[in-house]
């Protein structure tokens, strides 16, 4: 499986072993304040292409959201390009889409509370909202795109970093749970 982030008109590659299990708690390392944390959404592949063109909307069926989690700009190890620093993906549950839906609006809704009341702070609470479509978010011109270049396989994602709900720096001991209309589609703990 690839993961591949789309944001800024530029494509990056993540790194496969980066991508955690569902459910599965994200461990920040030190400094915290270094990282980044955010949610997006993101659409995989059902079928193996290559030179999609303007049949690439056949090539993707279902809508997610993965947790990322990043070094800050600036932040990344002195004489490693920021493009190749590994970042950690935690992927959400995947909803069916249908094509004649692409136009439809979908709110992704983003909260982090803490796990534990005890040590719980008011900035531990956040609460985001976000609207997109298939279309806005450019997904079949971006694997249409994509295709160009390399093969695109069945179970391959595309992230949308572009609308990302950016959480800030990660807080320890806080759940993070983001839903796609009403529908729950990610659960994540950071440790």
């Amino acid at each position: 499986m690839k993961v591949l982030i789309a944001s800024d008109n530029k494509v990056e590659l993540g790194a496969d072993s980066a991508v955690l299990r569902c459910g599965e708690p994200v461990f920040v390392p030190d400094p915290v304040e270094d990282w980044v944390s955010l949610v997006a959404p993101a659409v995989r592949l059902c079928r193996l292409g290559m030179h999609m063109g303007r049949n690439a909307r056949a090539y993707f069926d279902s809508l997610s959201t993965f947790h990322i989690l990043m070094p800050s700009p600036g932040k990344a190890p002195q004489g490693i390009p920021y493009a190749l620093i590994d970042r950690t993906f935690s992927p959400g549950e995947w909803r069916a889409i249908a094509p004649d839906n692409d136009q439809d609006t979908i709110t992704l809704t983003v909260r982090r509370t803490p796990i534990s009341a005890r040590h719980s702070e008011a900035s531990d609470t956040i609460e985001l909202q976000k609207e997109f479509s298939i279309n806005t978010l450019g997904a079949t011109d971006t694997i249409a795109r994509i295709s160009q270049f390399c093969t695109l396989k069945t179970g391959d994602v595309v992230i949308f970093a572009d609308f990302a709900a950016g959480l800030g720096a990660p807080k320890l001991d806080t759940a993070i749970e983001a839903h796609l209309d009403s529908a729950k589609s990610l659960s994540v703990k950071i440790k």
